[in-house]
Protein backbone atom coordinates (compact mmCIF):
# COMPACT_ATOMS: atom_id res chain seq x y z
CA UNK A 1 0.00 0.00 0.00
CA UNK A 2 1.49 3.72 -0.86
CA UNK A 3 1.93 5.84 1.85
CA UNK A 4 0.78 9.50 1.89
CA UNK A 5 4.20 10.81 0.72
CA UNK A 6 4.86 8.17 -1.98
CA UNK A 7 0.80 9.29 -3.66
CA UNK A 8 1.82 12.92 -3.34
CA UNK A 9 5.42 12.44 -5.14
CA UNK A 10 3.29 10.69 -7.96
CA UNK A 11 0.89 13.44 -7.97
CA UNK A 12 3.88 16.08 -8.59
CA UNK A 13 5.29 13.51 -10.95
CA UNK A 14 1.83 13.40 -12.91
CA UNK A 15 1.71 17.07 -12.66
CA UNK A 16 5.49 18.26 -14.02
CA UNK A 17 4.87 15.54 -16.92
CA UNK A 18 1.38 17.35 -17.77
CA UNK A 19 3.25 20.21 -18.39
CA UNK A 20 6.15 18.56 -20.18
CA UNK A 21 3.76 17.03 -22.90
CA UNK A 22 1.11 19.80 -23.10
CA UNK A 23 -2.75 20.34 -22.02
CA UNK A 24 -4.85 17.87 -24.23
CA UNK A 25 -6.37 18.88 -26.93
CA UNK A 26 -3.97 22.00 -26.96
CA UNK A 27 -4.16 22.68 -30.88
CA UNK A 28 -3.25 26.53 -30.48
CA UNK A 29 -1.30 27.97 -33.28
CA UNK A 30 1.02 31.04 -33.40
CA UNK A 31 -0.01 34.02 -34.60
CA UNK A 32 0.96 35.44 -38.05
CA UNK A 33 2.84 38.42 -36.38
CA UNK A 34 4.49 35.92 -34.26
CA UNK A 35 6.01 34.04 -37.13
CA UNK A 36 6.62 37.28 -39.00
CA UNK A 37 8.45 38.69 -36.55
CA UNK A 38 11.98 36.46 -35.95
CA UNK A 39 12.84 36.18 -32.83
CA UNK A 40 16.55 35.34 -31.07
CA UNK A 41 17.21 32.34 -29.10
CA UNK A 42 17.71 32.70 -25.50
CA UNK A 43 19.00 30.05 -22.88
CA UNK A 44 19.26 30.83 -18.86
CA UNK A 45 22.02 29.00 -17.09
CA UNK A 46 21.02 29.02 -13.32
CA UNK A 47 22.46 26.92 -10.07
CA UNK A 48 23.43 27.47 -6.85
CA UNK A 49 26.83 28.79 -6.01
CA UNK A 50 30.07 27.50 -7.25
CA UNK A 51 27.76 24.91 -9.35
CA UNK A 52 30.12 25.95 -12.52
CA UNK A 53 28.12 27.71 -14.51
CA UNK A 54 30.89 30.11 -15.81
CA UNK A 55 32.38 27.01 -16.85
CA UNK A 56 29.67 25.92 -19.21
CA UNK A 57 29.19 29.76 -20.47
CA UNK A 58 32.99 29.88 -22.09
CA UNK A 59 32.90 25.89 -23.14
CA UNK A 60 29.33 26.73 -24.83
CA UNK A 61 30.15 30.50 -26.31
CA UNK A 62 33.95 28.66 -27.25
CA UNK A 63 32.03 26.45 -30.09
CA UNK A 64 32.75 28.27 -33.72
CA UNK A 65 29.78 27.02 -35.03
CA UNK A 66 27.38 29.42 -33.87
CA UNK A 67 27.64 33.25 -32.47
CA UNK A 68 26.23 33.96 -29.27
CA UNK A 69 25.97 37.14 -27.23
CA UNK A 70 26.71 36.46 -23.63
CA UNK A 71 24.90 38.22 -20.26
CA UNK A 72 26.66 38.04 -17.16
CA UNK A 73 25.05 39.00 -13.86
CA UNK A 74 26.93 38.97 -10.50
CA UNK A 75 25.69 39.28 -7.29
CA UNK A 76 28.14 41.89 -5.93
CA UNK A 77 30.05 45.01 -6.71
CA UNK A 78 33.02 43.37 -8.77
CA UNK A 79 31.40 41.29 -11.00
CA UNK A 80 34.44 38.81 -11.45
CA UNK A 81 32.28 36.38 -14.02
CA UNK A 82 32.06 39.16 -16.41
CA UNK A 83 35.72 39.77 -16.29
CA UNK A 84 36.66 35.84 -16.70
CA UNK A 85 33.93 35.58 -19.91
CA UNK A 86 35.43 38.97 -21.57
CA UNK A 87 38.86 38.11 -21.11
CA UNK A 88 38.13 34.91 -23.64
CA UNK A 89 37.24 37.42 -26.38
CA UNK A 90 33.62 36.72 -25.82
CA UNK A 91 30.87 39.46 -26.50
CA UNK A 92 29.89 40.05 -23.57
CA UNK A 93 27.13 42.44 -21.99
CA UNK A 94 27.66 42.80 -17.69
CA UNK A 95 24.79 43.40 -15.67
CA UNK A 96 25.54 44.30 -11.92
CA UNK A 97 22.99 44.90 -9.71
CA UNK A 98 22.71 42.09 -7.30
CA UNK A 99 19.88 39.28 -7.13
CA UNK A 100 19.21 38.34 -10.56
CA UNK A 101 15.76 37.82 -10.28
CA UNK A 102 14.77 40.78 -8.38
CA UNK A 103 17.01 43.18 -9.52
CA UNK A 104 17.47 43.14 -13.32
CA UNK A 105 14.04 44.47 -14.49
CA UNK A 106 14.77 47.23 -16.84
CA UNK A 107 18.52 46.56 -17.34
CA UNK A 108 17.71 42.93 -18.44
CA UNK A 109 15.25 44.58 -21.08
CA UNK A 110 17.49 47.43 -22.18
CA UNK A 111 20.34 44.95 -22.47
CA UNK A 112 18.08 42.68 -24.51
CA UNK A 113 16.87 45.28 -26.88
CA UNK A 114 20.93 46.45 -27.43
CA UNK A 115 21.13 43.11 -28.95
CA UNK A 116 18.03 42.69 -30.87
CA UNK A 117 18.51 46.41 -32.34
CA UNK A 118 21.99 45.39 -33.70
CA UNK A 119 22.64 45.48 -37.15
CA UNK A 120 23.61 41.81 -37.45
CA UNK A 121 22.44 40.60 -34.27
CA UNK A 122 23.60 37.44 -32.82
CA UNK A 123 22.19 33.79 -33.35
CA UNK A 124 21.59 33.74 -29.80
CA UNK A 125 21.76 35.20 -26.49
CA UNK A 126 23.21 33.07 -23.21
CA UNK A 127 22.35 34.14 -19.56
CA UNK A 128 24.00 33.39 -16.69
CA UNK A 129 22.63 34.12 -13.94
CA UNK A 130 23.64 34.94 -9.95
CA UNK A 131 24.16 31.67 -8.19
CA UNK A 132 21.47 33.22 -5.65
CA UNK A 133 18.93 34.04 -7.89
CA UNK A 134 15.41 32.19 -8.82
CA UNK A 135 15.27 32.33 -12.88
CA UNK A 136 11.68 32.88 -12.41
CA UNK A 137 11.65 36.54 -12.95
CA UNK A 138 14.13 36.18 -16.32
CA UNK A 139 12.00 34.04 -18.24
CA UNK A 140 9.50 36.24 -17.51
CA UNK A 141 11.30 39.41 -18.80
CA UNK A 142 12.92 37.16 -21.86
CA UNK A 143 8.62 35.66 -22.44
CA UNK A 144 7.48 39.38 -22.38
CA UNK A 145 10.25 40.70 -25.12
CA UNK A 146 8.74 41.02 -28.73
CA UNK A 147 12.13 39.85 -29.68
CA UNK A 148 13.10 36.72 -27.63
CA UNK A 149 12.17 33.22 -27.28
CA UNK A 150 13.05 31.46 -24.49
CA UNK A 151 15.15 28.16 -25.61
CA UNK A 152 15.72 26.76 -22.17
CA UNK A 153 16.58 27.23 -18.76
CA UNK A 154 19.15 25.05 -17.73
CA UNK A 155 20.18 24.31 -13.77
CA UNK A 156 23.87 23.28 -12.96
CA UNK A 157 23.64 21.14 -9.68
CA UNK A 158 27.61 20.77 -8.14
CA UNK A 159 27.70 16.81 -7.18
CA UNK A 160 30.18 17.93 -4.61
CA UNK A 161 28.34 19.97 -2.39
CA UNK A 162 24.65 19.18 -3.55
CA UNK A 163 24.02 17.09 -0.55
CA UNK A 164 25.13 18.94 2.32
CA UNK A 165 23.29 21.88 0.62
CA UNK A 166 20.31 20.41 0.41
CA UNK A 167 20.65 19.40 4.26
CA UNK A 168 20.75 23.88 5.20
CA UNK A 169 17.24 24.92 4.77
CA UNK A 170 18.17 28.29 2.99
CA UNK A 171 20.56 26.77 0.23
CA UNK A 172 17.64 24.24 -0.43
CA UNK A 173 14.61 26.16 -0.44
CA UNK A 174 16.48 28.30 -2.95
CA UNK A 175 18.13 25.16 -4.77
CA UNK A 176 14.24 23.89 -5.03
CA UNK A 177 13.09 26.97 -6.93
CA UNK A 178 15.93 27.47 -9.69
CA UNK A 179 15.32 23.06 -10.07
CA UNK A 180 10.86 24.43 -10.79
CA UNK A 181 12.18 26.75 -13.41
CA UNK A 182 14.76 24.10 -15.25
CA UNK A 183 14.19 22.23 -18.83
CA UNK A 184 17.27 20.39 -18.19
CA UNK A 185 19.28 19.76 -15.09
CA UNK A 186 23.43 19.30 -15.62
CA UNK A 187 25.49 17.53 -13.00
CA UNK A 188 28.96 19.11 -12.94
CA UNK A 189 32.13 18.61 -11.30
CA UNK A 190 32.13 14.67 -11.56
CA UNK A 191 34.40 12.69 -10.09
CA UNK A 192 35.23 8.56 -9.98
CA UNK A 193 33.93 8.73 -6.59
CA UNK A 194 31.63 11.19 -6.26
CA UNK A 195 27.91 10.34 -5.26
CA UNK A 196 26.43 10.77 -8.32
CA UNK A 197 23.74 8.15 -7.90
CA UNK A 198 22.86 9.77 -4.43
CA UNK A 199 21.97 13.16 -5.71
CA UNK A 200 20.51 11.90 -9.04
CA UNK A 201 17.79 10.00 -7.08
CA UNK A 202 17.28 13.17 -4.37
CA UNK A 203 16.92 15.66 -7.64
CA UNK A 204 13.88 12.85 -9.16
CA UNK A 205 12.46 13.80 -6.54
CA UNK A 206 12.96 17.20 -6.72
CA UNK A 207 13.03 18.14 -10.78
CA UNK A 208 10.40 15.25 -11.38
CA UNK A 209 10.02 15.21 -14.72
CA UNK A 210 13.43 16.64 -15.67
CA UNK A 211 16.15 15.28 -17.89
CA UNK A 212 19.37 14.90 -15.96
CA UNK A 213 22.56 14.75 -17.70
CA UNK A 214 25.89 14.04 -16.11
CA UNK A 215 28.02 16.84 -17.77
CA UNK A 216 31.60 15.26 -18.37
CA UNK A 217 34.30 17.14 -19.93
CA UNK A 218 33.88 15.38 -23.23
CA UNK A 219 30.07 15.97 -23.31
CA UNK A 220 29.26 18.84 -26.23
CA UNK A 221 27.34 21.78 -24.41
CA UNK A 222 26.14 23.21 -27.62
CA UNK A 223 24.03 19.91 -28.56
CA UNK A 224 23.15 19.08 -25.11
CA UNK A 225 21.86 22.65 -24.15
CA UNK A 226 20.34 24.22 -27.76
CA UNK A 227 16.83 23.52 -27.49
CA UNK A 228 16.54 22.72 -23.64
CA UNK A 229 13.08 23.48 -23.25
CA UNK A 230 12.04 20.75 -25.75
CA UNK A 231 14.53 18.25 -23.56
CA UNK A 232 12.16 18.83 -20.23
CA UNK A 233 9.51 19.81 -18.44
CA UNK A 234 8.35 23.77 -18.52
CA UNK A 235 8.40 25.89 -15.78
CA UNK A 236 5.62 26.79 -13.54
CA UNK A 237 3.32 29.79 -13.56
CA UNK A 238 4.96 32.43 -11.77
CA UNK A 239 4.93 32.30 -7.80
CA UNK A 240 6.29 34.73 -5.12
CA UNK A 241 10.43 34.89 -5.67
CA UNK A 242 12.17 33.68 -3.01
CA UNK A 243 12.97 35.38 0.13
CA UNK A 244 16.79 36.69 0.07
CA UNK A 245 17.35 38.77 3.13
CA UNK A 246 19.35 35.85 4.65
CA UNK A 247 22.17 36.23 2.24
CA UNK A 248 25.51 38.43 2.14
CA UNK A 249 28.12 39.14 -0.05
CA UNK A 250 31.22 41.36 0.65
CA UNK A 251 33.57 42.69 -1.80
CA UNK A 252 37.44 43.15 -0.57
CA UNK A 253 40.32 44.50 -2.25
CA UNK A 254 44.21 44.28 -1.91
CA UNK A 255 46.87 46.85 -1.70
CA UNK A 256 49.76 44.42 -1.21
CA UNK A 257 51.06 40.69 -2.06
CA UNK A 258 49.17 38.46 0.55
CA UNK A 259 51.58 35.58 2.02
CA UNK A 260 51.05 32.19 0.39
CA UNK A 261 51.44 30.27 3.27
CA UNK A 262 49.17 31.96 5.73
CA UNK A 263 46.43 31.42 3.08
CA UNK A 264 47.38 28.44 2.36
CA UNK A 265 46.35 27.71 6.21
CA UNK A 266 43.16 29.94 6.10
CA UNK A 267 41.76 28.37 3.31
CA UNK A 268 41.55 24.85 5.28
CA UNK A 269 39.44 26.04 7.87
CA UNK A 270 36.83 27.79 5.61
CA UNK A 271 33.32 28.04 8.10
CA UNK A 272 30.11 26.94 7.23
CA UNK A 273 28.76 30.06 6.83
CA UNK A 274 31.17 30.41 4.13
CA UNK A 275 29.23 29.33 0.66
CA UNK A 276 31.88 31.14 -1.92
CA UNK A 277 34.99 32.71 -2.55
CA UNK A 278 36.11 33.68 -5.92
CA UNK A 279 38.72 36.76 -7.35
CA UNK A 280 41.96 37.00 -8.56
CA UNK A 281 44.73 39.30 -6.21
CA UNK A 282 48.93 38.74 -5.66
CA UNK A 283 50.61 36.39 -3.45
CA UNK A 284 54.09 36.06 -1.99
CA UNK A 285 54.01 33.26 -5.13
CA UNK A 286 52.90 35.66 -7.94
CA UNK A 287 49.24 36.25 -8.89
CA UNK A 288 46.77 33.32 -8.08
CA UNK A 289 43.05 33.19 -9.12
CA UNK A 290 40.72 31.66 -6.12
CA UNK A 291 37.59 29.81 -6.61
CA UNK A 292 36.02 28.34 -3.48
CA UNK A 293 33.03 26.19 -2.95
CA UNK A 294 32.28 24.76 0.42
CA UNK A 295 35.49 23.36 1.40
CA UNK A 296 36.77 22.83 -1.67
CA UNK A 297 38.95 25.48 -2.78
CA UNK A 298 41.11 25.95 -5.64
CA UNK A 299 44.00 28.39 -6.65
CA UNK A 300 45.34 28.92 -10.17
CA UNK A 301 48.17 31.39 -11.61
CA UNK A 302 46.52 34.46 -12.94
CA UNK A 303 49.01 36.81 -15.23
CA UNK A 304 47.02 39.94 -14.43
CA UNK A 305 44.93 39.80 -10.99
CA UNK A 306 42.27 42.22 -10.34
CA UNK A 307 43.62 42.30 -6.23
CA UNK A 308 39.85 41.49 -5.87
CA UNK A 309 37.54 39.39 -4.05
CA UNK A 310 34.25 38.51 -3.27
CA UNK A 311 32.69 35.97 -0.47
CA UNK A 312 29.23 35.24 -0.05
CA UNK A 313 27.99 33.45 2.78
CA UNK A 314 25.21 33.31 5.50
CA UNK A 315 25.46 36.28 7.61
CA UNK A 316 26.90 35.00 10.99
CA UNK A 317 30.10 34.48 13.15
CA UNK A 318 31.65 32.38 10.55
CA UNK A 319 31.94 35.00 8.06
CA UNK A 320 32.40 38.11 10.08
CA UNK A 321 35.39 35.76 11.55
CA UNK A 322 36.84 34.63 8.33
CA UNK A 323 36.41 38.45 7.36
CA UNK A 324 38.58 39.30 9.80
CA UNK A 325 41.17 36.68 8.87
CA UNK A 326 41.27 38.33 5.28
CA UNK A 327 41.93 41.65 6.65
CA UNK A 328 44.51 40.41 8.84
CA UNK A 329 46.03 39.33 5.81
CA UNK A 330 46.40 43.00 4.07
CA UNK A 331 42.85 42.83 1.85
CA UNK A 332 40.11 45.42 3.00
CA UNK A 333 36.41 45.49 2.42
CA UNK A 334 35.77 47.46 -0.62
CA UNK A 335 32.09 48.15 0.68
CA UNK A 336 30.25 48.07 4.28
CA UNK A 337 28.85 44.66 4.19
CA UNK A 338 25.48 45.41 5.42
CA UNK A 339 25.17 47.49 2.11
CA UNK A 340 25.34 44.02 -0.22
CA UNK A 341 22.91 42.32 1.73
CA UNK A 342 20.36 40.99 -0.60
CA UNK A 343 16.95 42.47 0.63
CA UNK A 344 13.65 40.63 0.53
CA UNK A 345 11.82 40.39 -3.22
CA UNK A 346 8.60 42.05 -1.88
CA UNK A 347 10.56 45.21 -2.07
CA UNK A 348 11.79 46.90 -5.26
CA UNK A 349 15.24 48.56 -5.39
CA UNK A 350 15.99 52.33 -5.21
Amino acid sequence: MRSVQDTDRLVAAQARLMQTLGLPGDTSQPTDSALDQASIPVTLISGFLGAGKTTLLTRLLSQPQLRFTAVVNDIASINIDAAHVRSRGIDTIQLQNGCACCALGDDLTESLNTIADRTDPPDGVVIETSGLSDPQGITQSIARHPRMALDGVVVLVDVRTALTRLKQPLCRELMQRQLDCAHLVFLTHLTDDDDRATVMEVLMELAPGRRIVALDEDADPTTLVTGAALKGARPTPAEMAHDTGNWQSIAMSLSRPVSADALFSLLHQIPADVLRIKGTFSTTRGGRALQAVGNYWRLTPEREPLEQLVIIGVPGPGLDRFTRQLRGLGMRVDQDPDDLCFRSSSTQPS
